[in-house]
């Protein structure tokens, strides 16, 4: 009974965490969309599009490395440090953003001396036209590796304080900046678009040291390369910076095997934007909160198997219907989110192939995100190394295979294919050898969440037919979308309440309680 107990007050906790970071989530996505809406429909998919999401990779293309390496080891080694003391975990977080910092602005510096070799590297096919102005947003947009770094780096040390908040706010910024920029810009002229990058990720940064300050973190430099914490880091991470540069290396011959068809790569960039509304607000927030949790119980084997199995749940909760929602349609969600102004029907049918590809592979990204975070409590890194290479090697080759017969949409089928492979890897892993994960528990809620999705499909086929979505456009469209959304998720809903689903239940129950207290 103690046990079944704090069970319920530690999902309650999350929950409320769940929730609270969901909704800054969604604000921070929603003003996202906005920014690319009006990418869109200020410059379509021409060359100035294209150029732009090539140009933001640059700067980045060798630092991101280091930051998801970094970032997937702080919360464990913070976590240690903290046990020896607050002010030694300090010491710690301090040593690491100096040393990272003096690295940053080196990375920095070397990739704006060789710029012009990597442009060529990574779009080799494009039009001298093309790389001439990826280079020159790039140089503009290049300062913008470190600050990515520390804005990235002081999420981590929030989250694991367990402040979320900040954090998911803190991406608004990062928007609101661009937005303006575009508008500004008026369709005509992309420099301001890439300064306006920059100058949201210095914002993003900024807006996140109050909080860190509130948390008794007071920056002092600190250059101690004997330092036990960052020691640890050091041989945690080796595994995960393989990882993560075998990720930039499919991200390189994703970008690079369209870039000599203008327009392919933004249609990649904005399926991709679409089908990451879920994997980003609900299924990444899901690892992120629980994280912390994770690395928490490591030493209580019931408290983690059942993190981790009610993160598993929430996964095919969310995952599966949005896989078949966002495949079904594809077109009309296309339609409805990018097109107007230079943003036309023949761009809305390139796509949605490449939104209904990618769509199938967010399962796959939720449960890996999840696991590897599971593995990273354990500080096992080694593993997630592992499955993610096989899993880029995949990815690579998938390319090769399906772009000469899909076209565009390939290559998202082919990061699909990879993320749910990669993804139910890790969960047999964590199955078979950490026992931390409630098999019986895990497949009731799975047939569950089938039998509702099953459901739910009918129901928008049938509707949409009812309705004659396609080729709808103005009011009728968007009260016909209105009414497939609602009818959509009301008869999944209404599946799970019938199968007395233990997540739903728990769910309602946390949202009543609250309203009651109100």
């Amino acid at each position: 009974m103690i046990h079944e107990h704090e069970m319920e007050r530690d999902v309650k906790t999350m929950s409320k965490s769940m929730l609270i970071v969901m909704v800054f989530t969604m604000v921070s996505k929603i003003t996202g969309y906005l920014r690319e809406i009006l990418l869109a429909s200020q410059y379509g998919r021409t060359m100035y599009a294209d150029a732009y999401t090539y140009a933001q990779d640059l700067p980045c293309i060798v630092l991101s490395v280091i930051v998801a390496a970094v970032s997937a080891t702080l919360i464990p080694v913070f976590s240690s440090r903290l046990k020896e003391g607050q002010e030694k975990a300090n010491r710690f977080i301090c040593n690491l953003l100096t040393i990272g910092t003096l690295l940053s602005v080196a990375v920095v510096l070397l990739t704006l001396l060789f710029l012009d070799e990597f442009a060529t590297l990574y779009i080799p096919d494009a039009e001298e036209e093309v790389r001439a102005l990826v280079i020159r947003l790039a140089r503009i947009m290049m300062p913008m590796g470190l600050f990515v770094f520390l804005a990235r780096i002081s999420s981590a040390y929030l989250q694991a304080n367990f402040r979320f908040t900040v954090p998911a706010l803190s991406a608004c910024c990062l928007n609101f900046v661009v937005i303006a920029a575009i508008v500004v810009s008026r369709g005509e002229n992309i420099t301001y678009v890439a300064l306006g990058t920059l100058l949201g990720w210095m914002l993003q940064f900024a807006v996140q040291i109050p909080s860190m300050r509130r948390t008794n973190l007071h920056y002092r430099p600190v250059l101690d390369f004997r330092e036990p914490g960052l020691r640890e880091v050091l041989v945690l991470m080796l595994p995960v910076l393989v990882s993560s540069a075998f990720d930039q290396v499919y991200l390189f011959f994703d970008r690079s095997i369209v870039s000599g068809v203008v327009g392919e790569v933004t249609a990649l960039s904005y399926g991709n934007r679409i089908s990451t509304m879920v994997s980003s607000v609900l299924l990444t927030t899901i690892a992120t909160i629980l994280y912390p949790n994770l690395v928490k119980h490591v030493d209580e084997p019931n408290k983690l198997r059942d993190d981790l199995s009610f993160g598993v749940n929430l996964n095919l909760l969310i995952a599966i219907p949005a896989m078949v929602a966002l495949v079904m349609l594809c077109q009309p969600i296309t339609q409805l989110v990018y097109q107007r102004g230079k943003f036309g029907a023949e761009d809305t049918l390139v796509t949605a192939g490449t939104l209904a590809c990618y769509s199938c592979g967010i399962l796959g990204v939720g449960l890996r995100e999840l696991c590897n975070r599971c593995l990273y409590a354990f500080k096992d890194t080694k593993v997630p190394t592992i499955v993610g290479v096989i899993a880029v090697l995949m990815n690579i080759v998938l390319n090769y295979a399906l772009y000469p017969l899909l076209g565009v949409s390939g290559v998202s089928l082919a990061t699909a294919i990879s993320s749910l492979t990669s993804g139910s890897i890790l969960l047999v892993i964590l199955h078979r050898r950490r026992k931390v994960v409630d098999g019986p528990r895990v497949l009731r809620c799975l047939w569950k969440t089938l039998a509702g999705s099953a459901v739910m499909a009918l129901v928008l086929f049938a509707l949409s037919q009812a309705l004659g979505i396609a080729g709808q456009e103005g009011g009728r469209f968007y009260l016909s979308m209105a009414i497939l959304f609602v009818s959509g998720v009301g008869a999944y809903v209404a599946v799970l309440a019938l199968l007395k689903t233990e997540e739903l239940r728990m769910a309602l129950r946390m949202v009543t309680s609250r309203f009651r207290r109100r």
